[in-house]
């Protein structure tokens, strides 16, 4: 699975994947950050409402939560120039989350990235660093779900090599 962002220059980009790499990598203490199964986002996005997300310490908070793992390694962010990058420009790598507890029974619609083991547990809504939307994916209580390596993806503008 890929994620694509429009056209732009490198270094908005480049800078971007790295502080978004950084910061699910170590915040607090924190070894990584966290996948959260989401069932429903803020009614208003831009209100900054976004503990419906959450996933604190080693439960469960947010009213949209359908259950979280940690975040497993996330490679180096891949100039375009490389072989590895494909084409389009720039690329963070996130590897597979086996096993991912569903405690709460409906459809998942996205999957937040969360900085730290404390999000909304303590936490901000600064705390949420990405949504990747998915197809409804109907889950069951007390069953687990895995989710394949995946990228961000940024592509060159028109005039890059």
């Amino acid at each position: 699975m890929a994620l694509i962002a429009p056209v732009g220059a490198k270094s908005f980009y480049e800078d971007g994947l790295l502080g978004l790499k950084a910061a699910l990598e170590q915040v607090n203490g924190s070894s990584s950050g966290r996948l959260t199964v989401i069932h429903a986002l803020p009614a208003n996005i831009d209100s900054g409402s976004w503990a419906v997300v959450g996933a604190g310490g080693d439960g469960i908070t947010g009213t949209a939560v359908l259950g979280y793992a940690d975040l497993q390694a996330i490679s180096t962010v891949v100039a375009g120039e490389e072989e590895e990058a494909g084409e389009n420009g720039w690329k963070l790598t996130f590897d597979p989350v086996d096993d991912v507890p569903i405690n709460i029974a409906n459809t998942a619609i996205a999957i937040a990235l969360v900085v730290g083991r404390d999000t909304f547990a303590g936490g901000s809504d600064l705390d949420v660093r990405y949504i990747v939307d998915l197809t409804n994916l109907p889950v069951a209580e007390l069953t687990s779900i895995n989710v394949p390596t995946w990228d961000i993806e940024v592509q060159f503008a028109t005039n890059a090599p």
